[in-house]
C-alpha cells in the first residue's frame, strides 16, 4: 500500500499518470500488475514480480510518478507495506480487499462503479459477479425491543 494523508490524486489525469508509470516501470522488468486500485490518497496493488526487487520497483515507480506530476518535494510517504502472497486463498483475500476498498472508503456504493481499479477486468474474466462488493442497505422497521 502506498498512502498519503493529503488527497493527491484528484483528477482523472492523476490516475492515468499512475497507470502509465506502472506500465512503464513494469515493462522494463518483465513485471505485471495483477490487481490494483488507485484512490485519492493511497493505492493498493498486487504485483507479479519481475526481475528486480519489490523495493527497487516501488522506488522507480514513485520517482516516475513524482516527476510526471511535477512534484519535486515528493508525494509519497517513505515507507510502504509489502506482503508476499503465500497461496491462492491469500491471493483471493487480498484481491477482494483491493476491489472493495473504494466502497469501504465511501467513494462509491458499488465496486463496479469505481473507475480506477482492476475490478471490471476481473468481472470480464468472470472472477466476480458485477454486483460483488456492493453496499446493501437494509431498512429495519418495527418497535425496538427493550
Amino acid at each position: 500500500m502506498l498512502q498519503r494523508i493529503v488527497k493527491t490524486f484528484l483528477f482523472q489525469d492523476d490516475y492515468i499518470i499512475q497507470w502509465k508509470c506502472w506500465k512503464e516501470v513494469l515493462g522494463k522488468i518483465n513485471g505485471e500488475l495483477f490487481a490494483w486500485v488507485f484512490l485519492p490518497n493511497h493505492s493498493h496493488i498486487i504485483l507479479k514480480q519481475g526481475v528486480r526487487s519489490f523495493s527497487d520497483t516501488m522506488s522507480s515507480f514513485k520517482r516516475r510518478v513524482t516527476w510526471m506530476m511535477k512534484q519535486p518535494g515528493g508525494i509519497w510517504q517513505n515507507r510502504f507495506w509489502e506482503h508476499l502472497l503465500r497461496n491462492d486463498n491469500d491471493l483471493e483475500r487480498h484481491t477482494d480487499y483491493i476491489h472493495v476498498n473504494p466502497v469501504n472508503h465511501g467513494l462509491t456504493k458499488r465496486a463496479q462503479d469505481y473507475p480506477y481499479s482492476s475490478f471490471k477486468m476481473f468481472v470480464e474474466k468472470e472472477a466476480y459477479p458485477e454486483d460483488w462488493g456492493s453496499v446493501v442497505e437494509i431498512e429495519v422497521t418495527g418497535e425496538p425491543i427493550d
